[in-house]
């Protein structure tokens, strides 16, 4: 039979201390690649061009409407789900989308913005 080992109070403390500092330097390192990776992404969306681009993405899936032009539905489809997913790609690099454009009805026509 194996011999059982028994431990002081104090060793149970300092086991304890030294998981809960390798459980901190691990949730550390994660928090840093996470930072590492989305930094680059956050600074190409935090911009005018960033936002821009999503803004301009659910006007032209609007102009892809699969009903009045079935050639397009396959086009329309991916845009779709790209204007679907950007939000979760911002809001994960932690980048705030100004003057979202709401999705338009379909078949409901697009009105050109006024000229400057």
């Amino acid at each position: 039979m194996a011999k059982r080992t028994s431990y002081t109070p104090e060793q149970i403390e300092e086991m304890r201390a030294a998981v809960a500092a390798a459980d901190a330097e691990a949730a550390e390192a994660e928090r840093l690649e996470k930072e590492a990776f989305f930094e680059p992404l956050k600074s190409a969306l935090n911009n005018e061009c960033g936002r821009s681009f999503y803004n301009s993405l659910v006007p032209l899936a609007n102009a892809f409407n699969g009903d009045e032009y079935p050639e397009n539905a396959s086009i329309r489809v991916h845009l779709d789900a790209i204007v679907n997913i950007l939000p979760n790609l911002y809001n994960a690099a932690g980048v705030a989308i100004t003057e979202v454009v709401e999705p338009v009805a379909v078949n409901e026509p697009v009105e050109d913005a006024p000229e400057a």
